[in-house]
């Protein structure tokens, strides 16, 4: 899952507890691994309006 810092600590030592094997992410890393884009242009969103 992505790694968000201190915000997912709750849940993180929860799934911790339960699933000790799941892994935590850079956001960069999977933004990069699999091609997401999350910003927009203004002329794209002008477009799809």
């Amino acid at each position: 899952m992505e790694h968000t810092g201190h915000y997912g600590y709750l849940l993180t030592a929860t799934l911790a507890v339960k699933y000790p094997d799941f892994s935590l992410i850079n956001p960069l890393e999977i933004k990069r691994s699999q091609g997401i884009s999350r910003g927009k242009s203004d002329p794209i969103d002008a477009r799809s309006s």
